[in-house]
């Protein structure tokens, strides 16, 4: 595979991250809105936003765990610090588009820095290697 074939399907494989934010967000809507005894975050409701993230990656979370937990805690702390819990939970019912537009810029340090990790564990790698 050349160089910029390996880079396209490196980008098209690793964008997967930025969706799982928003998936996990459709996804934990319903145990969020259910659990709305309190409107301040809970240790739980973190949880939940991980738990779902970590399954919606699938092979990244396989591929490498630790990265994508950290991924998954980091754009769960910058969610939680920069939204209120029912402010949360009006953004994941809004269409995906609008999701996007609310939650990417939150969490988009996280994903740069998941990207860059990855990117150096694959350069240190031997071809067809993959490090947790």
């Amino acid at each position: 595979m050349s160089k910029l074939n390996e880079k396209k399907a490196f980008c098209y494989k690793h964008w997967i991250p930025a969706v799982i934010v928003f998936i996990t967000g459709y996804s934990i809507y319903f145990f969020i809105s259910d659990n709305r005894k309190s409107s301040r975050w809970t240790y739980e409701d973190g949880q939940v936003i991980i738990n779902q993230c970590l399954k919606d990656a699938g092979e990244m979370t396989s591929n490498y765990p630790k990265l994508t937990e950290s991924y998954c805690r980091c754009s769960m702390v910058k969610i939680r610090n920069k939204f209120s819990k029912d402010e949360y939970i009006e953004i994941v019912a809004l269409s995906s588009k609008d999701q996007s537009k609310l939650l990417f810029p939150v969490f988009e340090d996280c994903l740069n820095d998941y990207k860059k990790k990855i990117e150096e564990i694959r350069r240190h790698s031997p071809i067809g290697a993959i490090s947790p």
